[in-house]
């Protein structure tokens, strides 16, 4: 999609009258690398880690509210077209906005095949809510009205950002006010009551998406749902026809990535508070390993290869006006 095409689309679901970004900032993120998502939510950290973030203020003298967006697993650096669209939205509508690569900073290259292993997951949670807590701070951003918003990767992220539990180990002073998760590659909950901070769940799914299939993101929620007892609004939107990175308007064409790996035919993981973890198998059945070799034993045969992405201007515009019209509802003005 040509610029010229974005900036139609955007201008046809956003208000009018709103202008652009009035300053562009750096800010620095005290982070922290953990090597699992047990790790995660014990607190108990590799090390310390200084994330390099930008900072978009709109004009005016706000408060503003803000999102932080959490990139794919090509990163923002290397990739981030997917990104730019999001935060291209946001700051027309009068949103602050906050990007960052967690990947750079610890030389992780080829995360989309694995390259930063089980840490890639938490890590990425942990510098979210690094972002939080900054912005939650800050004169011009309301700390009430902070997204965190991603797409696949990201969009895991975003959701991931709702559980409780590392609320309370990263950012214990500060919520997300709402999470939106874009096509998110969700896996891995928690088996525990009231695992979610009580923020309302955005998520955006793909009805032809064969990489972060929609189907095994209903069974995750349902799950999750279930294993929480009792867990915040989360709102689900499919697009029938919609593939995996339809907001990545850079991209021409259908793209076929033979390496891609599906894993929908993959346990899903729930943590449980002890050292084991709660494995949900694919057709349904449940058991605990404990371990990183028990667990990873079950995923050896597991994934297909092979996946597919198309951008969709009708769907980014439609998904981006969902996500909007979502944050009206549960946020107000």
């Amino acid at each position: 999609m040509k610029p010229s095409l974005l900036a139609l689309a955007l201008a046809l679901l956003l208000p009018p009258g709103l202008a652009s970004a009035q300053t562009t900032r750096p800010i620095d993120l005290a982070s922290a690398t953990y090597e699992n998502y047990g790790l995660l939510a014990r607190g108990q950290a590799k090390g310390p880690m200084t994330i390099k973030a930008t900072l978009d203020l709109p004009a005016g003298e706000g408060p503003f509210g803000a999102v932080v967006v959490s990139h794919s697993c090509g990163g923002w650096i290397d990739s981030g077209k997917s990104e730019k669209v999001i935060l291209d939205a946001f700051l027309k509508a009068g949103w602050a906005t906050l990007i960052y690569d967690s990947f750079v900073v610890r030389d992780w290259r080829n995360v989309c095949a694995g390259a930063a292993g089980p840490a890639g997951g938490p890590s990425m949670i942990a510098d979210a809510y690094a972002a939080l807590a900054a912005l939650a701070q800050h004169p011009k951003i309301r700390p009430d009205r902070i997204v965190n918003a991603g797409a696949s990767m990201g969009g895991m992220t975003a959701h991931d950002t709702a559980f409780e539990a590392y609320r309370q180990r990263l950012a214990p002073q500060a919520r997300f006010a709402a999470h939106v998760a874009y096509y998110p590659a969700v896996g891995t909950g928690i088996a525990r009551p009231d695992a979610y901070s009580g923020a309302p769940i955005l998520v955006l799914l793909g009805g032809a998406d064969d990489w972060t299939p929609a189907e095994r993101t209903l069974r995750f929620l349902d799950l999750q749902k279930r294993y929480a007892g009792q867990a915040p609004e989360i709102a689900v939107i499919t697009y029938p026809d919609a593939q995996h990175a339809w907001l990545n308007l850079g991209m021409a064409g259908r793209v076929r990535i033979n390496t891609g790996r599906n894993a929908q035919a993959c346990p899903l993981t729930f943590l449980t508070g002890g050292p084991d973890m709660l494995l949900v198998m694919a057709d349904g059945s449940e058991r605990r390993a404990q371990g990183r070799d028990a667990i990873m034993s079950h995923f050896g045969s597991c994934w297909t290869y092979g996946v597919t992405m198309e951008a969709s201007d009708d769907v980014t515009r439609q998904s981006l006006a969902d996500s909007f019209a979502f944050l009206g509802r549960v946020l107000g003005k």
